[in-house]
């Protein structure tokens, strides 16, 4: 099929359709597993303690990819456990990443949020964007750099001084005599 379609001349007459512009073809089997340790570039580009993660993909080839947060210290096992992953706040399927940058993010309706103390990192495992696949790559993981989300420790307020009220009275005293002046001029 590949050889009957690579121009346009060759859709026309093979096919019957005409004006197809053809660039490029991409084959994507399912014989071989994707190895995504190459070529697999991920970025994090947004990343809030509420558990709201928004992240890029691409890869050399048409791949429809599955994600997990985790925990770094208990990070999934096998690719299969990151494609049968159902926690819904957490795991994510049918990202398609391809040659061009592909974008996801965490259900904002949905969030969960990171716990204090723990290292998280995103993982990934991925099959060939065709029907049925069943290829699952091994396992891509990247570090989430989670921003700060300890709780503060609550201060006592302290009382205000007389300095600062009386300042505070002086500086309206000033604007309202301004005010005044402004007026008059």
């Amino acid at each position: 099929m590949i050889a009957d379609t690579k121009t346009t001349a060759l859709f026309n007459k093979n096919l019957g359709i005409v004006n197809v512009p053809v660039n490029n073809t991409l084959i994507v089997t399912d014989l071989v597993a994707p190895d995504i340790s190459k070529n697999f570039v991920a970025e994090v580009t947004s990343i809030n303690s509420n558990g709201l993660i928004v992240f890029n993909a691409k890869f050399t080839s048409a791949l429809r990819c599955s994600w997990q947060i985790s925990d770094s210290s208990a990070s999934p096992a096998t690719g299969s456990a990151i494609t049968c992953c159902t926690d819904n706040q957490w795991c994510g399927s049918n990202f398609q990443v391809g040659t061009l940058v592909s974008n996801a993010a965490t259900d904002i309706n949905n969030l969960k949020a990171f716990s204090s103390g723990k290292s998280y990192a995103l993982y990934f495992a991925c099959l060939n964007d065709v029907p049925y696949s069943t290829s699952v790559s091994n396992i891509y993981s990247t570090p989430l750099s989670v921003p700060n989300n300890n709780p503060t420790t609550p201060t006592t307020p302290t009382s205000p001084s007389n300095t600062t009220d009386i300042s505070a009275g002086f500086n309206l005293f000033s604007y309202a005599i301004l005010l005044i002046l402004a007026l008059l001029i």
